[in-house]
């Protein structure tokens, strides 16, 4: 039971960036693809098209703004726990 907590708990210090790097990794490609997709438009059509992108902009600044919170939130949870210790109450 002891070795299969400590993996655990590496692996919980581990898998929060590798998430958080994924959820970054998967915007970044939404806004390179929404970009290229207003730019794709041909003549008088390119000027609205170079708007499109601005929404994913706010969403991605948003969804960036609530990864940065769970990421705190979460890693300052497990670090209280690997940090509690327990204590008997005396009768």
């Amino acid at each position: 039971m002891g070795l299969i907590e400590v993996v655990s708990i590496v692996f919980r210090q581990v898998s929060l960036p590798l998430r958080l790097y994924g959820n970054i990794f998967a915007g970044e490609n939404l806004l390179d693809a929404m970009t290229h997709l207003g730019l794709g438009f041909p003549g008088v059509f390119k000027v609205v098209g170079i708007f499109i992108p601005f929404p994913f902009y706010f969403l991605e600044i948003l969804v960036g703004f609530v990864q940065a919170f769970v990421f705190m939130l979460l890693t300052a949870v497990f670090t209280g726990m690997m940090c509690a210790h327990d204590e008997e109450k005396e009768h």
